[in-house]
């Protein structure tokens, strides 16, 4: 059967219009909440993104990257690498690695944007870590950045993108990847070399009281 009796929206009667009003405020409003949610986690993904880009492609972790790159590449010796740089790409892995453990940063971003070279990365570098774990009876040494990169090849794993390197791989990498570094190191060399601007250029002198034609078609 069908209510004729009228509807009331004022008045006794009517509290079922206004809490039903009260349910769609509250839905449009976590609606909102939530789009502002995504908005602001998509924000704070972006600049995780760009942080990592930018530290990863520095001049400092470049330079140690080429430096313990080719002492690979020209000794095949994985255990004695230069110590100040190896020092400062691990101390990096493991920082990062430690903020996505947290859940500080996303590990979606990592593998989307250095995951194969974490993994690359513990290749190189895990046989000094461990090295470095015997010899000062720590094991906790890298231990963050070991993980990270397990983590990464899982990932890989799962996405069907084949994980690890063989030989030929690894030393294609480190050739393609002592190439990268050593133009991003002669990149910054000339920039720096780069003269500043002429200081020749005449200067245009200041007026310290405005003249009639200044105001001429001002409204």
């Amino acid at each position: 059967m069908v209510s004729t009796n009228p509807l009331v929206l004022i008045g006794p009667g009517s509290e079922w219009f206004w809490s039903m009003l009260q349910l769609v405020v509250v839905a449009v409003s976590l609606l909102g909440l939530y789009r502002q949610v995504r908005l602001q986690t998509s924000a704070s993904a972006i600049e995780q993104a760009d942080a990592l880009s930018r530290e990863w492609a520095s001049e400092r972790l470049n330079r140690s990257r080429f430096a313990v790159l080719r002492y690979v590449r020209d000794n095949q010796d994985w255990v004695n690498v230069p110590v100040q740089p190896s020092n400062v790409i691990g101390d990096f892995w493991e920082r990062v690695a430690y903020l996505v453990r947290k859940g500080h940063v996303q590990r979606d971003i990592v593998s989307a944007y250095l995951g194969s070279a974490v993994e690359l990365w513990w290749v190189i570098l895990g046989p000094y870590a461990r090295q470095l774990r015997q010899s000062q009876n720590d094991a906790a040494i890298y231990e963050h950045f070991e993980w990270l990169a397990g983590i990464m090849a899982e990932m890989d794993r799962r996405a069907g993108q084949a994980a690890g390197f063989d030989q030929t791989t690894l030393t294609q990498r480190i050739a393609y990847s002592l190439q990268v570094s050593g133009a991003a190191i002669r990149a910054a060399e000339e920039l720096r070399a780069v003269p500043p601007l002429s200081p020749t250029a005449p200067d245009i002198p200041l007026r310290t009281e405005p003249t009639s034609g200044d105001f001429a078609h001002a409204d």
